[in-house]
């Protein structure tokens, strides 16, 4: 079920738990090779023509389901709303409109947010984090990297242009404990920031 009009290119992908049970929204999801099947990018990944072909797109929702507040006091305020219905099917559901508990949304060629595990400037093209780039942390799973090193791997999984910037400090600290629901980013450490997906 689509969000709101307007938001580029959005399908639903069955979520695989395998590796990781939950998802958040903003955050990088690839294909598994499974059909119409995700999960969460893992930045330790080495970057490949065929890794960044897998680049399935930025994840609309939360997975498990997570209601937006803005949406409680408006329902025209919210930048959701893609509601699960329980079903347990492992495929989607042959009815138009309806989804199953075990999807999730994801968008395409459209301009949204996505979380920087590195700096970044406004203008930078973009790709899936690689931890190469901060090397003792391994929490960027899901965000997004800046291609800059003119290696044939990073402009094979270049996605988007960064339309904003932003400064990471100094610290990695556990990005968990930052986690703003509302926002849908990263308070204080990684903050969302716009990006136009051509993807």
């Amino acid at each position: 079920m689509s969000g709101n009009i307007g938001e580029g290119i959005q399908y639903e992908l069955i979520f695989d738990t395998t590796t990781y049970s939950t998802h958040r929204r903003n955050h990088i999801l690839t294909y598994t090779g499974v059909d119409l099947t995700c999960e969460t990018d893992n930045a330790g990944a080495t970057h490949t023509l065929a890794l960044g072909l897998s680049f399935a797109g930025v994840a609309f929702i939360d997975f498990p389901y997570v209601e937006m507040s803005a949406a409680l006091t408006s329902p025209y305020d919210g930048q959701n709303l893609s509601v699960p219905y329980g079903g347990g099917d492992s495929l989607p559901d042959t009815e138009a409109g309806k989804s199953t508990s075990n999807m999730i949304t994801v968008l395409h060629r459209c301009r949204t947010y996505c979380i920087p595990a590195e700096t970044v400037t406004a203008g930078n093209p973009v790709f899936r984090a690689e931890v190469a780039d901060h090397a003792s942390d391994d929490t960027h799973d899901g965000m997004i990297g800046v291609a800059d090193v003119a290696e044939q791997d990073e402009v094979d999984s270049i996605f988007g242009i960064a339309e904003t910037g932003f400064t990471v400090p100094g610290t990695h600290a556990n990005h968990d404990s930052y986690w703003n629901q509302d926002a849908g980013q990263y308070d204080t450490v990684h903050e969302a920031v716009w990006v136009t997906l051509w993807r």
